[in-house]
């Protein structure tokens, strides 16, 4: 029923089953209770029995092969170097890969047909030559070290007389310096006594001594000089 551009709705049940009063509304309005429930679509598709079927099959997805990085390779040769050189080691500590240094057929001499003797015993053999070579190589490397001791002493003797020497020199050094310090001083003080118009008895015998402070200076300067050069 719609009058002056308004209609009335009438009383009646909303589509979730609630009463509802006469209202009314402008033409062409819809009351959002009149409207549908909003309904997801996979809750659409979950009423149809055709979209899902009964078991789902998963595919997995196929494996990619990386290539392997440098690091990898290396790993990988460093553990198969491993086991071979483990798997050497214990074949040679087997009996039956040492059968060839302990030969079973005897002659009728009761010697071994390599020449060894029988009462020889080749495990003792070849452990003494191994002392043997041991002992060599203990004694070398002694007299290895006892070289350099004697040469690192040499050397420390020629390091110490090298300082005692150069303490020696250092202090000469200082000695003559201090002395010229003092020349120089005493000539300073003869040029201003030159500059003054009159002199006392004490005065005249510095300026008087000038000349042989400064022949003096040129001496020490000199072996100072060769000093340094040395």
């Amino acid at each position: 029923m719609a009058t002056g551009g308004y209609r009335v709705i009438q009383r009646a049940l909303r589509p979730d089953g609630t009463p509802r009063k006469p209202i009314k509304v402008k033409e062409g309005y819809l009351p959002p209770d009149e409207t549908d429930a909003y309904v997801p679509p996979h809750r659409v598709a979950q009423t149809n029995d055709d979209y899902f079927p009964t078991k789902m099959i998963i595919e997995e997805s196929p494996t990619i092969q990386l290539p392997k990085t440098k690091n990898q390779i290396k790993n990988e040769r460093k553990r198969k170097n491993k086991k071979e050189k483990k798997l050497l080691n214990q074949s040679i500590g087997s009996p039956e890969h040492n059968d060839h240094l302990f030969p079973k057929e005897l002659s009728d001499k009761g010697a071994f047909q390599n020449g060894i003797s029988n009462d020889d015993n080749p495990l003792e053999t070849i452990k003494s030559k191994k002392k043997v070579q041991t002992s060599g190589a203990t004694k070398s490397n002694e007299a290895t070290v006892e070289i350099i001791k004697s040469k690192n002493s040499i050397a420390g003797t020629k390091d110490s007389k090298h300082v005692e020497i150069s303490d020696e020199l250092s202090e000469q050094n200082k000695g003559l310096e201090k002395q010229i310090h003092k020349l120089r001083k005493k000539l300073d003080q003869v040029d201003k006594l030159l500059s003054k118009d009159t002199l006392n008895e004490e005065e005249e015998i510095k300026v008087g001594k000038k000349g042989e402070w400064v022949q003096e200076m040129k001496t020490i300067e000199s072996q100072l000089q060769a000093l340094n050069i040395k």
